[in-house]
């Protein structure tokens, strides 16, 4: 016979789980805490520009990207006081935009691609650098591919190209993608020619992990050596990837799990979930110090939310990181790099981003800063 009261308990439970998937995270260790530190910036960027793409070169030297409200050109600035002051370097013009920018050994690299021509049959690309944290910039490369993706290890430049060409006499366009690397010699070698949309690539702080779909096999990397190395693993997909020191965020079926590589394998450490179980959980970026790993998570949808998490064991655990901070909360408006669906640029154990606000109709940017609370992982906080 039928216990009514059991079925409706069992009922209920299930109501339960299915209504409080947000509030999931799968973990080994223990939850992280984290602060906001705001400040206002005294002399900025100037109302007509928009901030783009942030580099933290230390904990005060910073390099931002800031693109124009007519113009199509990124325009640079530098501070040297941690944000409160800005001064204007640079612009290449002529349409170029920047969409990534690194540093190594005190030598800026930074990807434009031409806005003037995006869009045709073929996206020019772009790879500068400067010695002078952006005053001055010397060409390395100039491509008919558009460039999506910069890394550079040891003067090794590494970029993932996207070439898109016209079928001949046909309303339809060829899209391909390719890695190459240049040594030093501004020339482009391909390691991997001719991929279709059936892989997915992140370039981390020191490799490039690649996956491909149609094997589901991961591989990794060293821009210096294009040593290659396999993964083993027991993952569903690996349709999208995103890489840090060593933590793995993949997209594994519609679950947004995380792995460490060790050697030549990939370890199940955690999983982020916020939504219901039918909804899709993306990792999105990935930033990481040692044990302290910072990462976004997507669920797309006709409202897209892309939430933040902080750990501080090795992305063991997961802790949300509720981005608002006492100035957004005085602001009529807000413009974050979360919100954005942008990630916040990291040196260090924080991150950082270049903030838009509004109040009574005047415009006033601020610095926001996200950092591990000194009790949440020893002595590591300076």
């Amino acid at each position: 016979m039928i216990n009514v009261k059991v079925m409706k308990r069992t009922i209920i439970l299930i109501l339960l789980t299915l209504t409080c998937g947000s509030c999931y995270v799968k973990h080994t260790g223990t939850p992280a805490g984290y602060e906001i530190i705001e400040y206002p910036v005294e002399n900025g960027i100037g109302t007509e520009y928009h901030p783009s793409r942030l580099l933290l070169c230390d904990n005060n030297k910073w390099i931002l990207s800031a693109s124009h409200k007519q113009e199509k050109s990124s325009t640079f600035f530098t501070t040297s006081d941690g944000g409160r002051n800005w001064e204007k370097t640079f612009s290449p013009g002529g349409g170029w935009n920047c969409n990534n920018i690194v540093i190594q050994d005190n030598i800026l690299y930074c990807s434009f691609h031409d806005l003037v021509r995006r869009g045709v049959t073929v996206n020019r690309g772009r790879v500068m650098s400067s010695t002078d944290f952006g005053s001055t910039w010397k060409d390395h490369l100039l491509l008919d591919d558009e460039v999506q993706q910069l890394l550079v290890a040891d003067q090794t430049i590494a970029v993932q190209l996207l070439s898109v060409s016209k079928r001949d006499g046909k309303k339809t366009y060829d899209i391909a993608y390719s890695i190459g690397f240049s040594h030093g010699d501004d020339n482009i070698i391909s390691l991997f020619p001719g991929l279709d949309s059936t892989f997915s690539s992140y370039f981390s702080q020191n490799n490039i992990v690649v996956g491909l779909y149609k094997n589901n096999a991961v591989i990794i990397i060293d821009p210096i050596t294009e040593e290659i190395d396999s993964i083993r693993h027991n993952l569903k997909h690996v349709n999208h990837m995103i890489y840090g020191e060593d933590i793995l965020g993949v997209w594994n079926g519609k679950l947004a799990d995380y792995f460490r590589i060790a050697g030549d394998s990939a370890h199940f450490v955690s999983r982020i979930k916020f939504q219901g179980p039918f909804s899709d959980h993306i990792p999105d970026k990935l930033y990481q110090h040692g044990d302290v790993v910072y990462t976004s998570v997507l669920v797309p949808g006709m409202k897209p939310e892309v939430r933040m998490f902080i750990s501080t064991d090795h992305a063991k655990s997961w802790t949300r990181v509720y981005t608002k901070g006492p100035m957004d909360k005085e602001c009529d408006s807000v413009w974050t790099p979360v919100g954005a669906n942008r990630f916040m640029a990291g040196y260090d154990d924080f991150v950082v981003s270049y903030c838009v606000s509004e109040k009574d109709g005047k415009r006033q940017d601020f610095i926001k800063i996200i950092k591990p609370k000194a009790e949440s992982y020893g002595n590591h906080i300076k």
